[in-house]
């Protein structure tokens, strides 16, 4: 199984994360992670990583001219580096497969089924995006697609022979260079537009973001009985690195087995306003509660859930037996 995720200076902590939860459950597997702007000090301890976890780690130079001219929102966190996916066909010429990853994901759970997915002539295999209709229904009608039809390009199963005899990685360039786009999500808005009607369809619990969850649950919905989660997308401005967030905790909990190769979190000191918020907060809460308030109770609600059915199935994994 070979993964391919792409970063610049930025994310590479996330990228060695991503990296070693793959391989706490899927050992053997090969990385790719292609470099737009990481630090020789990131590239060393990206190796330092894979002597750790065993696993063989290759991190590939881009041109960034490659990149030039992409289209992006101003003021955006989004950087050109989103751009890496479309680059794998070219920059891995010898495969034929691989699974691209976002470097704000993590693994909670075996991927081997999804690498061996067929694809039926599709040239990627991904999963619907939950949240597009929620939060950017703009981005739907600027493509001209229905939110069942839209994908989130944060894990995708990519047939390379396929993108490579159709062109697919320059169709998507040339649509993003385009001066007129004024799409919300870079490289995943021209993946969507050239790749429309061309998807395989994995199940959300390959790609669940984490967004969506929280808000879901806030808003008193329960999962499904069988629900298991298999990849985790810290996606948003926020990361699980730099501040915290939901679900952190167990992004956190796969960051300690890389303890002195990853730099160690920040604790963040609270101002006094801060506090004093904060202890508002609890008091509304402990009188919501007491009064029976319909929104402090689903917000108990959904921590239950959370801590039950989220948190403490990932940790319990995580502290099993690795495979062998």
């Amino acid at each position: 199984m070979h993964i391919v995720t792409g970063s610049d200076e930025n994310y590479v902590t996330g990228v060695a994360v991503l990296i070693a939860s793959v391989a706490r459950f899927d050992p053997g597997t090969e990385f790719t992670v292609l470099d737009h702007g990481i630090s020789p000090r990131g590239r060393d301890m990206l190796q330092a990583v894979a002597r750790r976890i065993g696993c063989p780690v290759t991190v590939l130079p881009v041109d960034p001219a490659r990149l030039e001219g992409v289209r992006r929102q101003e003021n955006s966190y989004i950087t050109p580096a989103s751009y890496l996916r479309v680059l794998i066909p070219e920059m891995l010429p010898h495969l034929s497969r691989v699974i691209y990853m976002d470097c704000d994901m993590l693994a909670v759970r075996s991927i081997a089924g999804i690498w061996a997915a067929d694809l039926a002539g599709s040239p990627v295999a991904a999963v619907r995006d939950a949240g597009v209709l929620r939060s950017k229904p703009e981005e739907l009608i600027a493509l001209d697609l229905p939110a069942d039809a839209y994908f989130n390009s944060g894990l995708l199963v990519m047939d390379l022979d396929l993108w490579r005899s159709e062109g697919i990685a320059d169709a998507c360039l040339d649509w993003a260079r385009h001066p007129d786009r004024e799409t919300c999500f870079a490289d995943q808005s021209a993946l969507n537009h050239v790749l429309r009607g061309r998807v395989k369809w994995l199940e959300a619990t390959w790609n669940l973001l984490l967004i969506v969850v929280e808000q879901e649950l806030r808003e008193g919905r329960d999962l499904p009985d069988d629900w298991r989660p298999g990849v985790l997308h810290y996606c948003g401005q926020h990361k699980p690195w730099a501040a915290t967030v939901f679900l952190g905790e167990i992004w956190q909990a796969h960051a300690a087995a890389l303890a002195g190769l990853i730099p160690a979190p920040v604790e963040r000191r609270l101002s006094l306003r801060d506090r004093l918020r904060l202890l508002e907060r609890r008091r509304r809460r402990v009188f919501g509660l007491l009064l029976r308030r319909r929104k402090y109770l689903m917000q108990r609600q959904a921590e239950r859930i959370t801590r039950d059915r989220i948190i403490a199935p990932c940790l319990a994994a995580l502290k099993a037996p690795p495979p062998v």
